[in-house]
């Protein structure tokens, strides 16, 4: 009943309640359904597409369509043909996906993808996909991933959020540049332009650089932790535990609450540092590092257990208390 075939829908067909087909070899089913494209088929409640070659399922989904939630019209977006979604699965509730989709399988509820997603795997309830994301898979509940260029971008677990200006803030104002980075957990906040890092846990806070410099190489595994913990960000850091802060490039740091102000730092010409460090600390009030390995120009090889250093450059063993 009351399903249009139009003019251009050769070897194609529709099947239920106002079903509109306005392309070649594309098949409707269903009510309320409004096909665009080519070579797709598409079914369910209220669902519009201007897609290529893909196939779409479900209640309330628009795939660069504009939707007249009163007589239930899809209308096609002005999306040039090369620009197109396409290669698309789509199945839920109340997807919204613009153009130039490609190669993407998206499935859960309330996902929003507003464009430039490729070769990616959705899923979930409530993700927010704010753009360019290349060889991609997000899967869980609530995440939202930043604007801009990101590349390999993978998310798992709950409410995650990618690309964030100022991660440390928890602020939802976003940019992107990621590549290479890996979320799995629940709540963790990370920067825009970090590349080649991995965040697995809670609530870790992780921030980037900026489009004229990226910073790389962030580990966190656990809760809580942070390579920004005031106005300065760390970058090659890699922290196993709790409520762990980097205070210099190119540490290794694990343990809880741990207090890395009094460490030596690398150099600019990339000399010594601290390479080392365990945390022992009880809350953020009673932060202490209990032992780290460090070098410095002038000592040496040392190590510090609680305050007191051992070893240096001078003689083979010593402590200064």
């Amino acid at each position: 009943s009351r399903n249009v075939i139009g003019p251009s829908a050769s070897e194609s067909g529709a099947f239920g309640g106002d079903i509109h087909i306005n392309a070649e070899n594309t098949y409707g089913f269903g009510y309320h359904v409004w096909a665009h494209s080519n070579q797709n088929l598409i079914g369910g409640y209220d669902v519009g597409s201007n897609a290529k070659e893909s196939l779409i399922f479900g209640n309330t989904i628009g795939v660069d369509c504009t939707h007249n939630s009163s007589t239930h019209e899809w209308t096609a977006n002005g999306t040039a043909d090369a620009n197109k979604s396409r290669y698309l699965a789509v199945f839920g509730k109340n997807h919204t996906i613009a153009s130039d989709c490609q190669s993407d399988l998206v499935y859960g509820s309330d996902n929003n993808i507003p464009q430039y997603v490729y070769r990616s795997a959705i899923g979930g309830n409530g993700n927010r996909i704010h753009g360019a994301l290349d060889n991609s898979f997000v899967f869980g509940q609530q995440h939202h991933l930043g604007s801009n260029s990101s590349n390999w971008v993978n998310v798992l677990g709950y409410n995650n959020k990618i690309g964030l200006v100022s991660p440390t803030g928890d602020t939802d104002s976003y940019s992107g540049g990621n590549e290479d980075v890996n979320v799995f957990g629940y709540q963790n906040r990370v920067g825009a332009y970090l590349t080649d890092s991995t965040i697995i846990g809670y609530y870790n806070k992780i921030a980037g650089g900026s489009s004229s410099g990226k910073y790389e190489s962030v580990y966190a595994i656990g809760y809580e932790n942070t390579n920004r913990p005031s106005s300065t960000t760390y970058q090659r850091v890699f922290m196993i535990g709790a409520y762990l802060r980097a205070e210099g490039n190119d540490r290794v740091i694990v343990g809880r609450y741990n207090d890395g102000t009094g460490l030596p730092n690398r150099t600019s010409d990339g000399d010594g540092g601290t390479f080392f460090e365990v945390g022992c600390g009880y809350d953020s009030n009673h932060r202490a590092t209990g032992f780290a390995v460090c070098h410095t120009t002038a000592d040496g090889y040392h190590a510090y257990i609680g305050p007191t250093k051992i070893g240096g450059s001078s003689s083979g063993l010593k402590v200064n208390g």
